[in-house]
C-alpha cells in the first residue's frame, strides 16, 4: 500500500545525483514521492517515498551482477521500521520486528544451516529466553544476553 495520499498530483522523472540515479515519482517541490527506484553504486532500493525518503513497503537490493535481496520490508523516514526480512552473505537471515535500522523486538534469525532461533532482540541483538529450533524440529529453550549465549 501507498503512503502517499494523492498519487496524481505527482510526477515521473529520471534525476541523477551525485550518488546513485533515481527513476520515479516526485511532488511539486521535485522530491522523491511516491513509487521509484534509487540506484547507487553499494544498492539499488525499490519502493515508497514521502518527501525525499523511503516510506513504505520497499525491496533493497545489493546492486550486484544478481540484485541479490538485502532486505525486504517496512521503511519509515528512511530507515528499516517496522515488519520485514534481511538476508546476510554468510547465508544467514533475520524476519521480524525493525526500528530505526535495528532488530528491535519479536524475530527469528534464521541460520544457513537450517537451523533457527526464536525470541527477543534488544539493539539488533538477541536478547532474553527464545526457543532455538535444530534440523530434527526439536525444540531447545535457550537465554542470549545482548547478543552473548548464556548458558
Amino acid at each position: 500500500l501507498s503512503p502517499v495520499s494523492n498519487d496524481k498530483d505527482l510526477s515521473w522523472c529520471v534525476k541523477k545525483y551525485k550518488d546513485g540515479r533515481y527513476i520515479g515519482q516526485v511532488n511539486k517541490n521535485s522530491k522523491k514521492e511516491g513509487r521509484g527506484a534509487y540506484i547507487e553504486l553499494g544498492e539499488c532500493y525499490i519502493g515508497y517515498w514521502v518527501d525525499d525518503s523511503k516510506s513504505g513497503e520497499g525491496t533493497s537490493y545489493d546492486n550486484e551482477e544478481n540484485f541479490n535481496i538485502v532486505y525486504q520490508g517496512q521503511f519509515k523516514n528512511g530507515y528499516k521500521h517496522g515488519r520485514g526480512k534481511m538476508f546476510f552473505k554468510n547465508g544467514d537471515s533475520y524476519e521480524g520486528d525493525f526500528r530505526k535500522n535495528m532488530k528491535q523486538g519479536r524475530g527469528r534469525y534464521n541460520f544457513k544451516s537450517g537451523t533457527y532461533w526464536e525470541g527477543n532482540f534488544d539493539n539488533d541483538k538477541m536478547n532474553g529466553e527464545g526457543d532455538f529450533i535444530g534440523k530434527s524440529g526439536k525444540k531447545q529453550r535457550i537465554k542470549y544476553e545482548k547478543g552473548k549465549l548464556i548458558k
